[in-house]
């Protein structure tokens, strides 16, 4: 079984990958996007950020009336312990047995997620009508 400091370094460590990968110090004047100093361009952050995303085990898309996307449950570790990105709870959840911890992740980052997050849910969409 977990310990609680244990649950916290697993959500640490998840949170640290995802928004080291979305470091911001630049705003495309064209899309809105930011990008990272570290010599990545804006299309190799949300490459980078993309693919991190797609090794998840499951997503759960949360849709308004309209059908139109949301928010994104992602699912990104199974067993033990348990860790989820909650883009409408803002951060990443971390699970084992009757333990947990959350950890919320800066603004852009969720934001970057979510755009990401909303394309794959489009293009699902998409491939079913």
């Amino acid at each position: 079984m977990s310990t609680a400091a244990e649950l916290k370094d697993r959500a640490e460590h998840f949170k640290s990958r995802i928004e080291g990968m979305h470091e911001v110090i630049v705003r495309c004047p064209t899309c809105g996007n930011t990008f990272p100093s570290d010599g990545m361009d804006h299309m190799e952050c949300h490459l980078a950020l993309r693919e991190y995303l797609n090794d998840n085990l499951d997503v759960w898309y949360k849709v308004k009336g309209d059908g139109s996307y949301y928010s994104s449950r992602i699912l990104m570790e199974y067993g033990g312990p348990t860790t989820y990105i909650d883009t409408e709870k803002g951060g990443i959840e971390t699970f084992w047995g009757g333990k947990t911890h959350f950890e919320l992740l800066n603004e852009e980052t969720l934001e970057a997620i979510d755009r990401i997050m909303e394309g794959e849910y489009l293009s699902i969409i998409r491939r079913c009508v």
